[in-house]
């Protein structure tokens, strides 16, 4: 990982650590737009039924009951709570350290079907083939560089089970002809951690699903919200392996 990616990683962990000493709903509203810890836990609710489980996964996956799943970025763990009801077991992966702050949170939601990983999507601490469904959201449009995201879809295709789907969602970028395929916006300009910093056409990003032998079966533009019809600033792909 180079100077610039690992910069950019701190960054995040330092500012997810000044939250962390605040107050409870300044922690978990700082992973999305909620206005409070309770409607952070409604939105986690609405945002995976919603925007995660696609008729596509079910097609694949099977029961859920029987499955397990992995989240990579879970902040606040509003959507790992929500994936707690739907499936046997479900992970959750994230590089920052306020895993006390989450565990208070599941443990008080009576949550025990929960386990928390420290790291980077980029390398995931578990076995090859072991998950039957993984998924991330408000997460990749973070990232500091292609590599980075390559690096990560390399990690699902090696950890997914072969024919299981995974749901991801990136940085949307918009058409323009005057654009490259993407852009990496933290190479040319100062940005604070929570700024949209990758970027990419979603023709773009499915050639790289592609090329690391995914098959696509669903892409689109998430909705702001799901009561309102208006695009939101991600694509998304469903993908098998």
């Amino acid at each position: 990982m180079s100077d610039l990616e690992k910069s950019h990683f701190s960054k995040w962990r330092k500012e997810i650590e000044k939250k962390t000493g605040k107050s409870r709903d300044e922690f978990f509203s700082y992973f999305d737009d909620s206005l409070n810890y309770n409607h952070n836990l409604k939105q986690g609710m609405w945002d995976f039924s919603y925007h995660i489980l696609k008729d596509e996964i079910l097609d694949y996956l099977g029961n859920p009951h029987n499955c397990n799943a992995l989240e990579i970025g879970f902040g606040g763990g509003r959507l790992l709570r929500a994936a707690s009801f739907y499936f046997n077991s479900v992970i959750g992966i994230d590089i920052h350290k306020s895993f006390t702050t989450v565990e208070k949170m599941l443990k008080r939601e009576k949550i025990n079907n929960v386990k928390l990983i420290k790291g980077a999507g980029n390398s995931i601490p578990l076995e090859d083939k072991s998950i039957d469904f993984i998924y991330s959201f408000i997460v990749m449009q973070h990232l500091p560089t292609l590599n980075v995201l390559i690096d990560y879809i390399r990690e699902i295709k090696r950890v997914l089970k072969p024919k299981k789907p995974a749901c991801l969602y990136v940085g949307n970028l918009k058409f323009n002809w005057r654009m490259k395929n993407y852009i990496e916006l933290i190479s040319d300009k100062k940005y604070e951690s929570r700024d949209n910093t990758l970027l990419l056409r979603s023709r773009f990003f499915c050639r790289i699903l592609k090329k690391e032998g995914f098959k696509i079966l669903k892409i689109g533009i998430n909705r702001k919200k799901p009561w309102i019809k208006k695009d939101g600033n991600q694509n998304y792909a469903v993908i098998i392996s």
